[in-house]
């Protein structure tokens, strides 16, 4: 019997990894793909074979050919990507080869979900509760909500990891921001709460799989090693948020959301990233998750109270944390008792190449202003470029 053949881009993700796993238990020939090392995918027992295309940010022309001659190579049913570089699969040019293979949303959906300030105005459109946002075309406007910073959040139209953000800044802070037309700074009135996050999968506007929760370790405030449901209640809430997304974007494909529970149990959203998030470590990584990203009868929802982790960095920072915070004891509950996404039984391997992976991403910061969270999407992130 042939198996059926999928393609997973961003191969350098762990989330890749989750969903490597989850399609080799459903009994599918798993490809797949990226522009960097992806070691962590090369020595996983669960993918085929870890293919390479060149840098969709730095050389988009050469990215296309090389997605079209992976694609009449292996001639995938579905491709799946994982990371911003969904943006450079849906536009125009590879359009032919990717025709109805490409489990995303439309380019200019995936646009809309991506710019923080048009996501907003979207979700306003829809009836939705949204913060008060603008976006900052002058000094002018900075100016007047000077004696009152505290209460608003500066960001960038396209930014990630939280890079950049000032919460509340004092007024000074404000000064050295610059006018971008392309990617301008945004300001949004600020909500006090818990932050809340989720990830989703839709097919024809409908949920397929949903997995909201919580995390507060994390890399100097940006990328989280660490994620914990939430409660039930507060699940149906956010599901029914994000349903009622999924059915005005009538959106094929996958979606993740940051939001803001305030002090009075009110939902807020702040941001939308079109793509899979660590949210996917909360919904199992056996072919339930496959299901849902290939069959639109799929069900597939975040359950119980178990902790998800990545262990080289829960192990590292994490430990680094504990003992600066004064929370060794929760640290070592969390890896007693949640679940290790990185290194599993009969694919241990994976743990190794993650080490390396962060070693190389780290090395390619030397000389420059990132971070090291910064440099792992350097090469793939899409900030409003021309795609066409």
């Amino acid at each position: 019997m042939v198996k059926p053949v999928i393609l997973i881009t961003g191969a350098r993700s762990i989330v890749a990894l989750h969903m490597a796993r989850s399609f080799t238990a459903a009994g599918y020939d798993v490809h797949m793909a990226d522009c960097s090392s992806a070691m962590i995918s090369r020595m996983s027992a669960s993918a085929q074979h870890v293919h390479r295309y060149a840098s969709p940010r730095h050389n988009l022309a050469q990215f296309t050919a090389d997605i079209q001659s992976i694609m009449q190579q292996i001639n995938p049913g579905i491709v799946i990507p994982t990371c911003e570089e969904v943006f450079y699969l849906a536009c125009p040019g590879l359009e032919p080869a990717l025709k109805n293979k490409l489990f995303a949303p439309p380019l200019e959906t995936l646009k809309t979900l991506h710019a923080k300030d048009r996501f907003i105005a979207a979700c306003a459109a829809m009836g939705l509760p949204v913060p008060e946002t603008h976006t900052i075309s002058s000094q002018a406007q900075i100016d007047t909500v000077a004696a009152d910073t505290q209460e608003w959040v500066f960001k960038r139209r396209y930014s990630r990891f939280g890079a950049k953000t000032l919460i509340g800044p004092e007024r000074r802070a404000l000064l050295d921001i610059s006018h971008d037309a392309d990617n301008p700074w945004l300001m949004q009135r600020r909500i006090h709460g818990t932050e809340i996050s989720f990830y989703a999968i839709a097919k024809n506007g409908k949920l397929t799989a949903f997995a909201p929760y919580v995390s507060d370790w994390r890399l100097k405030g940006s990328a989280s090693y660490a994620f914990f449901p939430v409660d039930a209640q507060l699940s149906d809430r956010l599901k029914e948020f994000a349903q009622r997304l999924a059915a005005g974007f009538t959106m094929n494909g996958q979606f993740s959301c940051d939001l803001m529970v305030d002090e009075k149990g009110a939902i807020w959203p702040l941001e939308c990233n079109p793509r899979t998030t660590s949210g996917l470590h909360l919904l199992p990584d056996d072919a339930q998750v496959a299901a849902c990203l290939s069959d639109a009868s799929g069900d597939c929802h975040a359950a119980g109270t178990q902790a998800s982790y990545q262990s080289a960095t829960f192990a590292s920072y994490g430990l680094v944390k504990a003992i600066t915070e004064k929370r060794l004891n929760e640290w070592m509950k969390i890896f007693k008792h949640g679940r290790d996404v990185m290194s599993v039984q009969n694919d241990r391997l994976p743990i190794l190449g993650a080490l390396i992976d962060a070693l190389i991403f780290k090395c390619s910061t030397i000389g420059k202003k990132l971070s090291l969270s910064q440099a792992t999407t350097a090469d793939i992130e899409w900030n409003g470029e021309p795609l066409e």
